[in-house]
């Protein structure tokens, strides 16, 4: 079943293959705006980040559980859907969803995706692919924007994933060239310069009046064995008449696998029980 939602992205359906954090952290704005995100992992391993940690998110017995903090920080609104891609069955099933999705948003390496054929064009027209790896992206952004040298000076590069993230976020919604949104990114550090003055902690940063008044910090809901509440950054995008939401917790791996294949694929119960026993979902 379709979550209800409310925002500008209501009705926009986005299939989410990326992994880590440029990619997820990029569905994660897009989720919260309202967009139905369909997060594809691996069976039985589920994004890598899954096992990132510490931290990990803590039980209601105080013990630690197997939720990273990592991943808890760029996965909430979406779906998670197990499926092998590196399965002939499994590619097919990404295939046949294709069109029913607005955007489909990749961060595979070069090559990695080459079972699932795509086309890419436009936002507005059909499929939207994230770049293929951060720092190559990075690399091509500082050529689009006349300024490769900045490509090999660690104060910008290390902040490749979260370009990736913004940049992708503008275009899809906005459909503005990467060449002007990375530029923009640029002018803003070299108007801005070093950083410099103190550092707060953590404890200090979540209790400043500016941050608590933009409602920085949220918590959702879990059950007790998953840690009864996630603690979680808001989205700093503030829309009056169209508010982002917090409607789903990060999900847990392959939680909606069988609702979307049946939503989205018309697979049966007795359809999705042979994919599972042959490894696909």
């Amino acid at each position: 079943m379709t979550t209800s939602t409310t925002g500008p992205l209501e009705g926009i359906r986005v299939l989410d293959l990326s992994r880590v954090l440029a990619g997820p952290s990029c569905t994660q704005l897009l989720a919260d705006l309202g967009a139905d995100v369909v997060k594809v992992e691996r069976p039985g391993i589920g994004d890598e980040t899954r096992a990132w940690g510490p931290p990990f998110l803590k039980g209601a017995d105080g013990e630690e559980t197997t939720e990273s903090g990592y991943y808890l920080s760029a996965n909430r609104n979406k779906r998670s859907v197990t499926i092998n891609l590196a399965e002939p069955e499994g590619a097919a099933l990404i295939r046949r969803m294709l069109p029913s999705v607005d955007v489909l948003i990749e961060n595979f390496k070069v090559g990695g995706l080459h079972t699932v054929p795509y086309q890419v064009f436009p936002s507005s027209d059909g499929y939207y692919i994230l770049g293929a790896n951060n720092d190559h992206q990075f690399r091509r952004y500082c050529e689009f924007a006349g300024m490769p040298d900045l490509a090999d000076d660690p104060q910008y590069s290390t902040n490749s994933a979260r370009v990736a993230n913004r940049d992708e976020l503008i275009r899809i919604v906005s459909e503005i060239s990467r060449k002007q949104t990375t530029k923009y990114w640029l002018d803003g550090l070299e108007r801005m310069g070093l950083p410099c003055g103190p550092v707060n902690t953590l404890d200090q940063v979540f209790a400043d009046p500016q941050v608590l008044h933009r409602g920085m910090k949220i918590m959702m809901s879990r059950s007790p064995a998953e840690g009864g509440t996630c603690p979680l950054i808001g989205n700093p995008l503030k829309l009056s008449e169209t508010p982002v939401t917090y409607r789903m917790p990060p999900p847990r791996l392959g939680e909606h696998t069988d609702d979307v294949l049946e939503e989205v694929l018309g697979l049966d119960a007795e359809e999705r029980a042979a994919l599972r026993e042959r490894g696909v979902i």
